[in-house]
């Protein structure tokens, strides 16, 4: 009886341990050779942005069936609406002290029928109507004192999951939200190695058409997989067998080192988005160019099972990428002679996935 009892412990901590554990996949060749952007990707539609709201850069695009919403979080802290011509419409919220209003601004996001965003400094969500009116405030900081969400994407059932790096609440780096935005669960063990630097603007995270959710790592880039409910089900190690990619394995290091050593030097992913029957990543990696530093940025293409499609497709030079939304890869030009020509804000760029992809497969 002893001996029966000794074996159901074991075999319980078995199946524990191997629901803790993720099976790693590593992927030694793409299925599809050619890497030519034009080869998968399709321009759709091009909309010329124009107004007396200027934007200084592009964080965020959203579409819906009638607005194109364009965040700048950086420069004139705004997020201003436009009709499906370019033409602008309004300001969604406004920076001040009253209600309606932020002092900061990193993220915004649809939501039932509400549009919100959230306000970093005061750990707190605006709620606007789908006529962009404020309705009330999300006030967050007694529950968590750190949640600084970068990006975010939606399930099926309306629930919301967000992409916060800076975790010195629980840990984790992804956050489970009710649709109506009640905390459900946090998820996915965070790198974070510095305890005062908060690396933002990253996107690494995205939802699947199963509802899975999907997180790529910064320090140590790998990319997990998880069900709806945080089970581990598959992490993808490609990135970390790459000799010009960041992968730091210490539990810390100096801020001097990691500028010297890896920052200026090493690839990093920005971002990871749900598209059709697969997911793509966006990554930047430094090149040298005539004794300066560039910047190349490219995508990578997986199926749902984590085979690695199409690597380092690179994203033609004239194109800004900001996310994908609704099956839509949205990139900008704001810096093109024909944008001061024609008095633009700025040209938004839609491309989709080539329908011949798929039939590839």
């Amino acid at each position: 009886m002893r001996l029966l009892q000794i074996i159901c412990v074991v075999l319980v901590l078995y199946f524990f341990s191997a629901c803790q554990s993720f099976q790693v996949k590593n992927n030694n060749e793409p299925v599809i050779k050619d890497r030519s952007f034009k080869n998968f990707f399709v321009l759709k539609d091009k909309v010329p942005l124009k107004g007396d709201d200027y934007v200084g850069v592009i964080n965020e695009v959203l579409i819906t069936n009638d607005k194109i919403l364009i965040g700048d979080f950086e420069k004139t802290r705004k997020i201003i609406v436009y009709n499906k011509k370019g033409e602008e419409l309004a300001i969604l919220g406004k920076q001040g002290q009253g209600p309606g209003c932020y002092q900061s601004l990193n993220l915004f996001f649809p939501l039932n029928t509400s549009f919100y965003l959230f306000d970093p400094i005061r750990l707190t969500f605006l709620e606007f109507d789908k006529n962009l009116t404020f309705k009330k405030e999300h006030i967050f900081y007694s529950k968590l004192k750190f949640f600084d969400p970068n990006w975010f994407d939606i399930f099926h059932n309306g629930n919301i999951a967000f992409y916060s790096p800076r975790a010195d609440d629980t840990g984790d780096c992804v956050y489970v939200f009710s649709k109506d935005l009640l905390l459900k669960k946090s998820l996915c063990k965070d790198e974070k190695l510095f305890s005062s630097i908060n690396f933002g603007g990253l996107k690494n995270l995205c939802i699947d058409k199963k509802d899975r959710i999907w997180v790529a790592g910064f320090f140590q880039p790998s990319i997990k997989i998880y069900k709806k409910n945080g089970e581990k089900l598959l992490e993808i190690q490609d990135f970390c067998n790459r000799d010009d990619f960041i992968n730091i394995t210490k539990n810390s290091i100096s801020l001097q080192e990691f500028l010297k050593n890896y920052y200026s030097s090493k690839g990093i992913i920005k971002g990871i988005f749900a598209l059709k029957d697969f997911v793509i990543i966006y990554y930047s990696i430094p090149y040298k160019w005539e004794n300066k530093i560039g910047v190349k940025s490219f995508f990578s293409l997986y199926k749902l099972d984590g085979t690695l499609l199409a690597k380092d497709i690179e994203i033609p030079p004239q194109y800004n990428f900001v996310n994908v939304w609704k099956d839509n890869l949205i990139f900008y030009d704001m810096f093109s002679n024909q944008i001061e020509q024609k008095n633009l804000n700025a040209i938004i760029y839609i491309f989709h996935l080539k329908k011949s992809i798929g039939n590839k497969l």
